[in-house]
């Protein structure tokens, strides 16, 4: 892989994500779905936004894992943040401090929701999906006296210049 390499880490109930970029500034994010709407964050997310998520849950998500891949991409560290990137100028863009970001939907399953945002100098992504047996590099015991804790399923998305 060329060097530099910028990476990006979300980690979410069931889910652990990260993505690496050759390409420039990279931002991820991870949520578990759940029952939060638009409405219930005025202050996050802009009048645009909340009229298109309306109280789908998931059209919520959806906003806010975009939002927040892109202020981790802009090197962000803050909720405050999150109010001025908009995501309303395009399908697969959004606005911050004035630099358009191209963000894409991160498939990871039903129950979660995920996005990727980047300058728009990656062009193409691979998504790996890793099993948990082999980032510990060895398989799991047999035999067990107690229930194993439910794993996250880990995921690897490359943004490849």
């Amino acid at each position: 892989m060329d060097l530099p390499v910028d990476f990006s880490v979300s980690h979410c109930e069931g889910l652990i994500l990260c993505a690496l970029s050759t390409g420039g500034p990279v931002g991820i994010d991870a949520e578990r779905l759940g029952s939060l709407q638009a409405g219930d964050f005025p202050l996050y997310l802009n009048a645009a936004e909340r009229a298109w998520a309306g109280r789908s849950a998931r059209r919520f998500y959806s906003v806010w894992t975009r939002k927040e891949a892109v202020a981790k991409a802009a090197g962000s560290r803050g909720l405050r943040d999150l109010a001025g990137v908009d995501t309303t100028p395009a399908r697969h863009r959004a606005l911050f401090q004035g630099h358009l970001w191209r963000t894409s939907r991160v498939p990871v399953g039903r129950g979660h929701m995920a996005h990727l945002a980047l300058a728009d100098a990656a062009t193409s992504l691979r998504i790996d999906h890793i099993s948990a047996q082999a980032l510990e590099g060895a398989d799991l015991p047999a035999e067990r006296t107690h229930p194993p804790a439910p794993r996250p399923v880990p995921v690897v998305v490359r943004a490849l210049s």
